[in-house]
């Protein structure tokens, strides 16, 4: 096991350590030759990309595995009582029992001992409901392009700022100053448009890897969200391995750290307990990726697996004071390390400018953590719905068991019989049995057989109990939310209206949840980019290239913040996003939404495939129709709309007649929404539309200090 997966020995040159160090004389830090020392084995040790006992002395193999097993086991000791109830939890989500102490004492033989499936309801409830939004078709992982965007120019202000025409020479310098405005907002948003479709091509790579490469993802997060909703806690592991990226689940039951840790990325030592067959650890030694010793056996049989912990934790190996992040692979019943790696590549190590000294190592912890309910005292571990409906489920069971006793000892009956009382076939013990229909001839008179046997009563269940049971199964639907509206069984009579605000209403506590899943699965594919990112290899970059026709190299750089959960943790059921799009539609139909150009082609284009996408329609692109702009018309509307904002600039400085120039600018507007109409048929909205024109004629209107000219006599006028 390894940080990343590595199952080779390949060995890569040593880079020059301090080739990022200016070691002349103009301004380079000082260095003694410890911290140059230590720098440089950090590096070396970083190059050896994957295991480096070898370069360690015995001694410090052997306190590596000695201290691993004596941590863990603190570890483990502050986590010990939620393992115990964890454990229980799936074993009574699975109906299922490992002990005799988890059964009910009898009351007598075959006596009523149920475990009402309440748990198991209430997980298999989320997990039907979770597991299609979480995880739609093979689009799971969506983008968001999180780098600010540029200012874009506005061609209004640049004809503002432009000095007054004196002639047509000028006129037309301020218009190619307008028309230089345009140009560069178009590239700004060739821009943005260059981010987004980056942003795309890692979309379609990752959802390919996950559904199409991986073995059985879907299968291990649906295991992920069931058991996480039953305990409150599930992890994955994210690595590189030979065949290539790995994201598999990983119960929290085999992941230990301190209860009393606040994260995961502050928390000392994390430990992953596993179990090797023997075979397995041979092919492993032979391969190099464990140390060639050998292993004593622990059991007579020598097919028993062994029991191994791969521990990431803090070490100081190269003796600078300063711990880093390392993977030790220890036999538990031997305490031997079986391998070392470093937790970190040469480019997370951090120096500081001023001293030279390693200022931090950044640390690669590839468990991405999924909680259902955080802990109220804050621990680690989270609680899930086995905690909350622990004692709801005793109590369910006793009074579901005592009335099954009830009835039962009702209909069997039972009494005394007096010892003279001799009874034909009876055999031994002066019993008798009866089959429906039959009756039994006794030697006896009636009289006596009546005094000498007696019938023994039996207290009918009390009402009192059906009540609480009641009152404890709709606790549990409460607790677990599991209520007749939200499975579908409301009544028929009820108003939609009434109906869709209990659904929302009981929703709400799914949406809490479902926010904190998605968080996991946001760091699970932060993971996954930053694998890629970092031990990519020549096969990823060719099938990158053949998927994508994009460059593995410039696509992956950066920290990968733009990859993010797809879906809107906020809706949580498929009629709740059609109707969010149906109030969208109303919007872009209303006149507020004409004005913001919401019907203009582009935006329609774009809206009509996300609706397409969320009713599950397969490759929405065919129902929109991909046209091509005309160079022509679009250069003829940046053409009119260049001139309507030179003469609107020009009126708000000169002081003309407000009125006059409201006229010429809805003229030209005219021309420009003809213009529109005819660029729309092939390109969709310009980058200035009649709303903006008529906002400009507002604007000099309102805010231009201009006077209506004075009354002029005819002669004047004449």
């Amino acid at each position: 096991m390894a940080r990343a997966g590595f199952t080779t020995v390949q060995r890569v040159p040593v880079p020059e350590p301090m080739a990022h160090i200016d070691t002349s004389d103009q301004g380079a830090p000082e260095q003694d030759d410890e911290h140059l020392g230590s720098l440089i084995k950090l590096h070396q040790y970083a190059a050896e990309n994957g295991d480096i006992s070898e370069m360690l002395d015995d001694g410090v193999l052997t306190r590596l595995g000695v201290d691993a097993v004596r941590e863990f086991n603190m570890d483990a000791g502050t986590r010990q009582d939620w393992l115990e109830h964890a454990k229980k939890y799936l074993d009574l989500a699975a109906q299922e029992s490992d002990t005799d102490e988890d059964k009910r004492e009898p009351i007598w033989e075959n006596a009523a001992d149920i475990n009402y499936p309440i748990l198991s309801t209430a997980a298999d409830q989320f997990l039907a409901r979770a597991s299609p939004e979480l995880i739609k078709g093979d689009k799971v992982v969506g983008v968001k392009v999180f780098s600010p965007p540029a200012q874009k120019p506005d061609p209004i202000e640049a004809a503002k700022a432009a000095p007054q025409p004196q002639n047509d020479e000028e006129a037309a310098q301020a218009t190619q100053a307008i028309q230089a405005a345009q140009q560069q907002a178009q590239q700004v948003q060739a821009m943005a448009d260059a981010r987004n479709a980056r942003a795309e091509r890692i979309k379609h790579y990752l959802n390919w890897l996950i559904f199409y490469q991986m073995d059985d993802w879907e299968g291990d997060t649906d295991l992920l969200i069931l058991q996480t909703s039953i305990i409150g806690k599930g992890f994955k592991k994210v690595y590189m391995a030979e065949d290539g990226l790995k994201s598999e689940f990983l119960s929290s039951t085999c992941l230990t750290v301190a209860n009393t840790t606040k994260s995961i990325f502050t928390c000392p030592r994390i430990t992953h307990e596993f179990e090797a067959y023997p075979y397995e650890i041979e092919e492993k030694r032979r391969a190099g990726i464990y140390r060639d010793i050998e292993l004593p056996n622990v059991s007579s049989d020598p097919q028993t697996p062994r029991k191994f912990i791969e521990q990431y934790r803090l070490d100081d190996l190269d003796g600078d004071g300063l711990a880093e992040p390392y993977i030790v692979t220890v036999d538990v019943d031997t305490q031997h390390t079986m391998r070392v790696e470093p937790g970190y590549t040469a480019d997370d190590i951090i120096v500081n400018e001023q001293t030279g000294r390693v200022m931090r190592i950044n640390r690669w912890l590839p468990f991405p953590e999924f909680t259902f309910l955080p802990d109220p005292r804050g621990h680690f571990y989270g609680k899930g719905l086995g905690a909350l409906l622990d004692s709801i489920t005793d109590s369910v069971d006793t009074t579901l068991n005592q009335l099954i006793d009830a009835g039962t000892a009702q209909i069997a009956g039972g009494g005394f019989i007096a010892s003279g009382i001799r009874l034909q076939g009876s055999g031994q013990g002066g019993a008798v049995s009866f089959r429906p229909g039959e009756y039994a001839t006794v030697a006896s008179q009636g009289n006596n057989l009546r005094e000498a046997i007696w019938e023994r009563t039996v207290p009918q269940p009390s009402p009192v109990a059906f009540q609480m049971l009641e009152m404890l199964l709709a606790a549990a639907k409460d607790i677990a939310s599991i209520k007749d509206v939200i499975t579908g069984e409301s009544p028929a009579t009820a108003p939609v209206g009434t109906t869709l605000a209990l659904q929302n209403q009981a929703l709400q506590v799914f949406s809490s949840i479902y926010k904190r899943i998605y968080r996991g699965f946001r760091d699970e594919f932060r993971l996954m980019y930053q694998c890629l990112k970092r031990w990519g290899t020549d096969r990823d970059r060719r099938l990158y290239t053949e998927l994508t026709g994009g460059d593995f190299d410039q696509d992956f750089t950066g920290d990968g913040t733009d990859i993010q959960p797809v879906a809107d943790p906020t809706v949580v059921s498929k009629m709740q996003k059609i109707a969010k799009y149906q109030t969208v539609m109303q919007l872009a139909e209303s006149p507020v939404g004409i004005a913001a150009g919401m019907t203009q082609p582009g935006p329609a284009q774009e809206f009509v495939k996300d609706f397409l996408d969320v009713i599950d329609m397969d490759r929405p692109e065919r129902f929109v129709a991909q046209v091509q702009p005309d160079p022509e018309m679009v250069a003829k509307a940046q053409e009119t709309q260049a001139s309507a904002a030179l003469k609107g600039a020009q009126a708000q400085k000169t002081g003309i007649d407000a009125t006059k120039v409201m006229a010429e600018v809805r003229k030209i507007g005219a021309d420009t929404t003809k213009a529109h109409a005819e660029t729309a048929r092939t390109v969709g909205e310009t980058s200035m539309s009649t709303h903006e024109l008529h906002r400009l004629a507002d604007m000099i209107e309102r805010e231009g200090s201009l006077q209506p000219p004075p009354e002029e006599d005819d002669g004047a006028k004449a």
